[in-house]
């Protein structure tokens, strides 16, 4: 028995008599899919959008593999939509039609049919839902919990956004500067358009406790699944909401930055997408909090803070230091401590 609601949707369609296009000499629709996939592959797309792309499309295929692409309708690929996405949320239904469009619009392009009969369907509409983000004290309490290995990958997608499958995995520490502060990220989503990204104090205090010299800056996909679902219960989610870290990086960057377009090009999306499916409005007191380095260093195991100068009995008045120290004891990073204004301490060479 099939458990997986595609897998019995494509046994069904690949249990169906084959359509006969009679004589008719035409494209085969799973050589069109073929087809766009290599040219996807060859024109450098990213390699998770190429086998989510195929996914789709072999299911979409299913049963039809040798029908002629000019012989399919609207109508065809209406019913055929609606039967694959049933019961699926609007998003997924909407991703269906859109991975369907991408099929049709390439067979468009290249002459093998006259019109994409997608033009003649009408598109799902979907009601955007506010991005769910982490508060200053849920952010403490993960990087107070998280791993030292899973450290880099919180870092660089908790504080600089960094897209959590797209980027993130594929980081290298040779892409991370610094001494200049600074991230270069040059294999983003959609394109190539190469972005460098700023760190904020408490990145770069945090990266540089565990910084190497070369390798990818995560573990692997399935151990950053297996991570995450541990520190669901650390923040008290059922679930792990979709871009969560990439979300709170987008808010709080937002309420402290106040400029939409920057933080919008730090991180490579447009200032509408941005503003339509990142931000949560946020009181700059409250990321006043969130971008605070001294919660940060002082939040337990190898990024413990070290309270140094004439005044360690009481920080808040705005006299001391705090240095922050590798594993190896050797101080990487410090701050004046200053009184609680707004500002997060100035860096000390």
């Amino acid at each position: 028995m099939l458990s997986c609601p595609n897998c019995q949707v494509r046994f069904r369609l690949e249990m169906r008599p084959p359509i006969s296009a009679g004589d008719f000499d035409g494209h085969p629709l799973q050589a069109v899919v073929n087809q766009v996939l290599a040219a996807k592959s060859a024109a450098m797309r990213d390699p998770d959008y190429v086998k989510s792309l195929k996914h789709y499309l072999t299911t979409f295929a299913a049963g039809w593999e040798h029908r002629f692409i000019e012989t399919i309708t609207a109508a065809d690929i209406e019913a055929r939509l609606a039967e694959l996405s049933q019961g699926q949320s609007d998003s997924s239904r909407q991703t269906w039609f859109t991975r369907t469009n991408t099929l049709f619009s390439f067979a468009s392009r290249r002459g093998f049919i006259s019109i994409n009969p997608l033009s003649q369907l009408e598109r799902i509409a979907v009601n955007g839902k506010a991005p769910v983000i982490l508060t200053p004290a849920q952010a403490v309490a993960l990087v107070k919990a998280t791993p030292e290995r899973f450290l880099g990958y919180l870092v660089v997608t908790l504080f600089c956004g960094v897209r959590p499958a797209g980027e993130a995995l594929k980081l290298r520490w040779e892409h991370i500067h610094l001494e200049s502060g600074e991230i270069e990220i040059n294999f983003p989503k959609v394109r190539k358009q190469r972005r460098i990204i700023k760190l904020e104090p408490v990145a770069l205090a945090l990266l540089k406790t565990v910084a190497s010299d070369a390798g990818l800056v995560s573990p692997s996909r399935g151990a950053v699944r297996g991570y995450k679902r541990k520190m669901r219960a650390v923040l008290g989610l059922l679930k792990w909401p979709a871009d969560l870290l990439r979300h709170t990086a987008g808010s709080y960057l937002v309420a402290s930055k106040c400029d939409t377009a920057a933080v919008a090009r730090y991180l490579g999306n447009s200032e509408k997408v941005l503003l339509s499916r990142y931000v949560v409005p946020v009181a700059q007191a409250v990321a006043v909090k969130f971008w605070d380095l001294k919660s940060y260093l002082v939040a337990g195991g190898a990024r413990a803070g070290v309270i140094e100068g004439p005044h360690k009995e009481n920080v808040a008045t705005g006299h001391g230091r705090i240095a922050i120290r590798g594993l190896d004891g050797r101080e990487v990073f410090a701050v004046a401590v200053k009184p609680v204004t707004g500002s997060t301490g100035d860096r000390i060479p």
